[in-house]
């Protein structure tokens, strides 16, 4: 979180001087709270997940979503504009660490071991910049696009890929932290860990591939229904990426599959391969 924040603080100007919005810069500030409230709560999420005590972490989501959510519409319509979704993103991530407390007996103690710190540096680091370059892949576009094409066509690209990344989280990502649980307690029985992996990659394609093939036939009536005829534009980006998620389903579990068996330097190379052809 410290480094994040460092980072974000670092380049939260130039940030705002390539998109073209000063203003910018203040509400990237903001957010470094949110990052230190996440990182407060990370380890208790984090054993929850080992235990596969997911209902403990669906209620955390569901009481932080709809407490988050409820300040920042009171927030909207207040008149306070882009700072409601700083707010609800503070709301959301305070009841979150609050749940996570309260659902894990494990608290932090001052107690330093340099095995564990070490080995914790080595795996941790590699995923550090893993989810780095992950984060670039998944925000490219969006500079990209705003800042060749303007505000009114990344508007219209981020209806379209909000959908198709809902979608993605209702499909795919929810069954993937399960799966990454059930990997890592598999890694020492190869066998069994790629028979889990070849019936969790099965039963989702099995959900998701006809969804996603079925929102990209119906992406105009959908979009018009949702956000009404001025946001029409925004139904090829959906129609693209719901085809693109079709494909991608298949593929979304090499990254949980790679990590649980100690091998992130892999994820790193492949995270790497994507921003640089995304660029391109």
């Amino acid at each position: 979180a410290g480094l994040y924040s460092v980072l974000l603080f670092v380049f939260a100007p130039f940030m705002a001087i390539f998109l073209g919005e000063p203003r910018l810069k203040i509400v990237l500030w903001a957010f470094i709270p949110y990052l230190v409230l996440l990182a407060l709560g990370s380890v208790q999420q984090a054993l929850l997940k080992r235990q596969l005590a997911y209902k403990s972490l669906a209620f955390r989501a569901s009481v932080a979503n709809i407490t988050g959510g409820l300040v920042g519409i009171a927030c909207a319509f207040s008149g306070l504009g882009v700072w409601s979704l700083v707010i609800q993103q503070w709301v959301f991530a305070g009841i979150g660490v609050a749940v996570l407390w309260r659902s894990s007996v494990w608290r932090p103690q001052w107690q330093w071991q340099w095995q564990a710190c070490r080995d914790l540096l080595q795996f941790g680091g590699v995923m550090t910049f893993s989810k780095l370059l992950d984060f670039a892949y998944n925000r490219l576009n969006d500079l990209l696009i705003g800042r060749t094409l303007g505000a009114l066509a990344l508007g219209f690209y981020n209806v379209g890929a909000r959908l198709a990344q809902i979608m993605v989280q209702l499909l795919i990502v929810s069954i993937m932290d399960v799966s990454l649980s059930l990997f890592a307690q598999l890694q020492q029985d190869r066998a069994a860990l790629y028979q889990v992996y070849i019936q969790v990659l099965r039963q989702t394609t099995f959900l998701a591939l006809p969804v996603f093939v079925l929102v990209a036939g119906f992406s105009d009536a959908i979009v018009v229904l949702l956000f009404g005829q001025k946001w029409a534009d925004s139904a090829p980006i959906l129609q693209a990426l719901a085809y693109l998620g079709a494909i991608q389903s298949i593929a979304f579990y090499h990254g949980a599959l790679l990590n649980a068996l100690g091998l992130p330097a892999k994820q790193l190379g492949l995270n790497a391969l994507q921003v640089i052809l995304t660029i391109v």
